[in-house]
């Protein structure tokens, strides 16, 4: 545990990133700093994100009632994260599936788990846009829970670094004690 901070602040010194925006190197004592997940990615986990996307379209389609809408809006909200922009022709097969899935529920379906199956043996990208990072083979994520001024002040950061340099940070949680829990 000593040795991931030491080393997270060796690669945070060595980019000159300010000391103070890290909660487990403030001005507070730091009572306890945890890793919670350290996770370096290959080139499979990213083709396995892709894949887990295309089953989350495909579950959203059969939600009852508004499953043909939330399909084609998942799918088409994953298309502009991953791609930068939106396929025409995705966004025309995911519309005709879905209105094929409100006309006709169990062809809809049908046909939805064909094509997901089809984009699942796709040839797939080797990177992944992921909390607003695009991660690639090698990419380390980091999340660490602090806790500050004698566990009073308690923070989660999460660490995207890529060849020793931190590439994006971000203090995701930050709560203070109060007598009934944190706020």
């Amino acid at each position: 545990m000593d040795a991931t901070i030491r080393a997270i602040q060796e690669i945070q010194m060595k980019n000159g990133i300010d000391v103070e925006d890290y909660a487990f190197a403030s001005s507070d004592r730091t009572t306890r700093v945890s890793t919670d997940i350290a996770h370096t990615f290959s080139l499979d986990d990213i083709h396995d994100l892709q894949k887990r996307d295309d089953v989350i379209c495909f579950l959203g389609g059969t939600i009852p009632a508004v499953g043909p809408v939330l399909g084609t809006l998942t799918a088409f909200v994953i298309d502009v994260e991953q791609n930068g922009k939106a396929s025409i022709g995705n966004t025309a097969k995911n519309i005709g599936l879905g209105a094929l899935g409100a006309m006709e529920t169990g062809i809809g379906l049908v046909a939805s788990g064909v094509d997901t199956g089809i984009s699942m043996n796709k040839p797939k990208n080797d990177t992944y846009n992921r909390d607003g990072v695009t991660i690639q083979a090698g990419d380390i994520y980091i999340l660490l829970r602090t806790e500050t001024n004698q566990g009073l002040d308690v923070a989660t950061i999460q660490v995207y670094v890529r060849d020793d340099k931190i590439i994006s940070y971000d203090n995701i949680i930050k709560s203070k004690w109060k007598k009934d829990g944190y706020k």
